[in-house]
């Protein structure tokens, strides 16, 4: 074989080598710009399903919040009246002893002292309970 032959041969394998490189290259950029492609596609149906998620959660939201306003309203509406209730029974029972205490006087001291009495023994009673014995 000669050396013409040689270098052709030789040129031949360093040109297909070029062009399987070129090929290559060609490819792996391919794969990339197709991955990347995919990549985005994927990330935006993502990004959709998250935004259609909370706008549909939004309305569920506001409902809730909502409800919870009216409870609160409601509640507080409770308060006040059970109060108003209240103020007024302690009114009445006010006014009742006033009106028993104007009636029968002697008897309401009496009352008064033996409830005093019967408070005082139960206090000592409860007070001594809690003392050792000597």
């Amino acid at each position: 074989m000669n050396d013409r032959t040689r270098n052709d041969r030789r040129e031949g394998s360093v040109v297909a080598a070029d062009s399987f490189a070129d090929a290559l290259v060609h490819t792996a950029g391919e794969a990339v710009r197709s991955s990347n492609q995919i990549a985005h596609q994927t990330l935006d149906q993502l990004a959709d399903r998250v935004d259609s998620a909370r706008l549909q959660a939004a309305p569920v939201f506001d409902r809730l919040a909502h409800r919870a306003d009216g409870m609160k309203y409601r509640g507080m509406a409770a308060m006040r009246d059970g109060s108003q209730r209240m103020r007024y029974q302690a009114v009445r029972a006010t006014d009742s002893t006033l009106g028993y205490v104007r009636q029968k006087p002697v008897r309401s001291l009496l009352f008064a002292a033996a409830l005093g009495a019967v408070a005082t023994l139960l206090l000592s009673v409860v007070g001594r309970t809690g003392k050792p014995r000597d």
